[in-house]
């Protein structure tokens, strides 16, 4: 009997686990909150939430997307939709394309969308889905419809479980940031931190500091640069927010515009600080950290040396002093070592500093110099070629050929040489 009672006992309460559920999923209602147009504004033609209308008229493209707009309320059905893409191709090439995303619903399809290039004569495509609430749901959950057209224009509908007041959320910062950054590089990393958690219910925005920061370009003391400082209002943010964060190793090629002035990143661990912020809400200070690499080191063919003359042995060239000279130095100075980097397609090479990344030998303003340069300056670019001493090379500019490196003037300097001069052949050594 005890055994009989027990079992019954489980039957009811597992009966009723599913009645109670069933019974929720039944009471589940969504209620629309507000409608988004992102960017404001939205595509260069008509945008219109309210009749799910998106014309985009330009000198490429005409285009007409129309979609089902999603219900004010929706139950546990859920609701359909059609997207539809019309356009014809006016000039160039364009692409088309249209899609949904749903977090807080089911989608089925999973990936519903449309898109496709452009004809002359003109086409279109249509595609049917359903969206159904995530039975898991909790009343004072938001739940979002998201259409997205090409060109980037996004309307957002945006839902709120009904029966209950918004979960408390922490307020929480995380980041995409590569762990490597490339000295030097021919251009800026970005990335982006993840805002979750903030209040919409408040004048207060949210604040990204770089508390470390030297000057409005981002720079800090240790070479790295990070642009993305500000602030913003939150009401109308999607949860999480992206923000964006541009980073770069100093110093930076001529080519690339990156105002760090005599900023020098050295290679190894480098850390910046960030703090994000809302008032009344929340605060977090986080550290970004970085691994800074040479240029080209250990890789693409180029190899490090220190170049010593023939003449004057035990003189090398060098930057310990800032400009390029030779002396005598001591072996542990890395202002004496050397990346020969090859020029892609050609047989010259780039001389660069394996102690300051960025910084070039060249005579683009005529006489010899160590600096940052253009990547397309043959100026910077130099042909290495044996002379009649074996493993003594000659060391002259692309852009004015006849420009050596010699020291036969008692100072290192480009000019014009003779071939028997020694003081313009040059030992390479590993």
């Amino acid at each position: 009997m005890t055994i009989v009672l027990i079992r019954a006992l489980a039957v009811a309460a597992f009966v009723l686990g599913l009645t109670d559920s069933a019974q929720a999923q039944e009471q589940l209602r969504l209620e629309l909150e507000e409608v988004v147009v992102i960017p404001e504004g939205g595509a260069p033609g008509v945008v219109q939430a309210q009749s799910g209308t998106i014309i985009v008229r330009d000198s490429d493209v005409s285009i007409d997307y129309q979609f089902t707009p999603p219900p004010q309320v929706i139950g546990p059905e859920g609701a359909s939709m059609t997207l539809t893409a019309a356009a014809t191709r006016l000039n160039g090439e364009y692409f088309v394309g249209i899609g949904v995303m749903a977090p807080g619903f089911i989608l089925d399809p999973p990936n519903p969308g449309v898109n496709f290039w452009a004809e002359w004569s003109g086409s279109s495509q249509t595609a049917y889905l359903h969206v159904r609430p995530d039975p898991n749901l909790q009343p004072g959950d938001t739940a979002t419809i998201s259409v997205g057209v090409i060109p980037e224009t996004n309307i957002v509908y945006r839902y709120r479980v009904a029966g209950g007041a918004p979960p408390p959320r922490a307020f929480t910062v995380t980041h995409d940031c590569p762990t490597d950054l490339e000295i030097s590089a021919g251009r800026p990393t970005l990335c982006n931190l993840s805002i979750s958690g903030f209040s919409r219910d408040t004048a207060a925005p949210v604040t990204v500091t770089l508390p470390d920061m030297l000057d409005t370009f981002g720079n800090h003391a240790n070479g790295i640069q990070v642009l993305g400082q500000g602030q913003g209002d939150t009401f109308e943010w999607d949860d999480p927010r992206a923000w964006g964060l541009t980073l770069y190793a100093c110093p930076s090629p001529a080519n690339v515009a990156m105002n760090c002035y005599d900023n020098v990143t050295t290679p190894g661990p480098q850390l910046v600080r960030v703090i994000v912020e809302q008032a009344g809400v929340g605060r977090v200070e986080l550290t970004l950290a970085f691994n800074a690499i040479a240029r080209n080191s250990g890789g693409g063919g180029a190899s490090t040396v220190s170049i010593g003359n023939r003449w004057k042995v035990g003189e090398f060239i060098h930057i310990e002093r800032g400009a390029p000279e030779s002396s005598t130095i001591l072996w542990q100075w890395m202002s004496a070592r050397w990346n020969l980097e090859p020029v892609e397609g050609t047989g010259f090479v780039r001389i660069g500093s394996a102690w300051q990344p960025g910084i070039y030998l060249h005579i683009q303003n005529g006489s010899l110099e160590a600096g940052g340069v253009d990547w397309a300056w043959e100026s910077a670019q130099w042909a290495i070629t044996p002379s009649e001493v074996a493993g003594a090379y000659r060391i002259c500019n692309r852009w004015q050929g006849e420009m050596c490196l010699h020291i036969e003037n008692g100072r290192l300097e480009a000019g014009l040489i003779q071939p028997q001069w020694w003081s313009a052949m040059w030992w390479l050594q590993p």
